[in-house]
């Protein structure tokens, strides 16, 4: 399945691209994505994510254009934002 990710404000300065595209292999949530796919390829991120073990607040999530919270039970099929 292929996820494309689009990324605003300080990701997107950290990361100097707009947008990304990944591939993976088994159907997936939102906490599981960012920690098993995002934040392995882009190590970078983590301190801007997480803090203490806590998810950033400040940093918000879409899915295919709905405002989501890192442990909401989606799983989606096409975007995230």
């Amino acid at each position: 399945m292929k996820i494309n990710v689009k990324y605003l404000t300080k990701v997107q300065k950290v990361l100097g691209k707009k947008k990304e595209e990944f591939e993976i292999q088994e159907e997936t949530n939102i906490r599981t994505f960012i920690e098993k796919y995002l934040l392995k390829e882009h190590t970078e991120l983590k301190d801007l994510f997480f803090s203490n073990g806590s998810f950033n607040e400040e940093i918000l999530i879409f899915l295919n254009d709905n405002q989501e919270n890192i442990d909401g039970s989606a799983n989606w099929e096409k975007e995230i934002i």
